[in-house]
């Protein structure tokens, strides 16, 4: 198994972070190299367990590397306003309901203060893109009361994640 492990700790730090992307290689490394193959959940256990721990360390390094201003906005959009009951985090993950013009110009007037975090200033190289896609999909699975419940680094990771594939999104509008 040693072996196994010394080839499945360069393909994470490659960027592998999702194990579902990496169990099929894995298997084949497994058979290439004649070795016994553990029962699928035995595996899917120890290439979660690797994956999990650099997931981790990416949540860190994308936490430290925020700026404290950005840190206090993503809180703010995360807050249920009061008179609404619903938080700008629900606003971002809704889509128009129909083509009218005074809904796209609600659309198009939420978004712009997604502009003004001025997201594409922020440097996501070190972030793998698939993590990244990763990160968007289960932001947009959860409540805003579900995402503050994360440690720090995990939440503002997703919500960072979140707001800049929005932002993306939005300067395609906006062009």
């Amino acid at each position: 198994m040693d072996i196994f492990l010394k080839w499945l700790q360069p393909v994470i730090d490659q960027g592998f972070v999702i194990a579902d992307k990496i169990i099929l290689e894995a298997e084949s490394f497994l058979i290439s190299k004649k070795i016994l193959l553990p029962k699928s959940y035995q595996l899917k256990k120890i290439i979660n367990s690797h994956c999990n721990k650099k997931q981790e360390e990416l949540y860190k390094n994308i936490y430290n590397s925020l700026p404290k201003d950005l840190i206090i906005k993503i809180d703010e959009i995360l807050q249920i306003s009061e008179e609404e009951n619903i938080s700008w985090f629900q606003k971002f993950k809704e889509y128009p309901g129909s083509s009218t013009i005074t809904l796209l110009n609600k659309y198009l007037n939420k978004y712009q203060k997604l502009i003004n975090l001025e997201l594409h200033k922020l440097d996501l190289i070190t972030i793998p893109t698939e993590f990244q896609k990763h990160l968007f999909k289960l932001a947009r699975y959860y409540d805003s009361w579900q995402i503050k419940r994360f440690n720090s680094a995990k939440k503002y990771s997703l919500m960072l994640t979140f707001l800049i594939e929005r932002d993306r999104k939005s300067t395609r509008l906006n062009s």
